[in-house]
């Protein structure tokens, strides 16, 4: 997996917010207020994958059987490229009766059957060989693909680290140029923001491009501190 640190995790500093509350009602509300931030992209070294399987017509049984077919094939696949057993989810098949109109009455007009196959990749080199054999074996949907990473709790607490650090270096800052001194930590909240794409191409598998382009994902936390001020 490829790591684009950017000065230690801080991107955006110079966004950090920072306000002085200089006449509050309550005595322990007043203090330093500042928002640190922290970030960094990271290209994503794993997917969650979904493949749908579904057949249409009159005959369920033979409809079902088709379906386990084509999802033990995917299933074989899965494993030829190297993904564990335990990372491939199976759902149960689902028969659906499908009917038309015909002068105003409801007719059953056949059955949908539909499962669907659930994978975690973790070698995004394998992905368009999973992507293509699926849809060779007979998947009728490739959908919620999800791009993730492998040490996210890692990167996450990481992202809170910088943020506060960041947090500190703005109110030393603040207090320095007001002539105050920074006491105290007296409240801190910690927002999860979340991860974020920024996709250079999204997850796509397109006939004119076989070239698989994951992008970044971006981890960030922003933390928010009120410190005393210092006697």
């Amino acid at each position: 997996m490829m790591t684009k640190w950017t000065n230690a995790w801080c991107v955006a500093t110079g966004l950090a917010a920072m306000t002085v509350a200089a006449n509050v009602a309550a005595e322990d509300a007043r203090g330093i207020h500042v928002t640190g931030f922290a970030e960094v992209l990271v290209e994503p070294d794993m997917a969650h994958i979904t493949f749908e399987i579904v057949r249409q017509g009159q005959d369920a049984k033979a409809l079902s059987q088709e379906v386990d077919d084509v999802t033990a094939a995917v299933v074989k696949l899965a494993e030829s490229v190297k993904v564990a057993r335990k990372d491939i989810t199976t759902a149960v098949v689902q028969v659906t009766p499908e009917y038309r109109m015909n002068a105003g009455r409801s007719i059953l007009d056949g059955v949908s059957v539909r499962r669907t196959v659930r994978v975690e990749l973790s070698d995004l080199a394998r992905y368009e060989a999973l992507l293509e054999g699926a849809l060779e074996a007979g998947v009728n949907t490739i959908s919620g693909i999800e791009l993730d990473l492998s040490d996210r709790d890692t990167l996450e607490r990481e992202a809170v680290k910088a943020a506060i650090e960041d947090a500190i270096r703005e109110a030393g800052f603040a207090a320095g140029e007001l002539g105050i001194r920074v006491g105290r930590v007296i409240d801190v909240v910690v927002h999860d923001t979340g991860p974020a794409f920024r996709p250079m191409a999204m997850a796509r598998m397109a006939a004119e491009d076989s070239s698989f382009r994951p992008g970044q994902i971006a981890v960030s936390r922003t933390v928010s501190v009120l410190f005393e001020i210092g006697g």
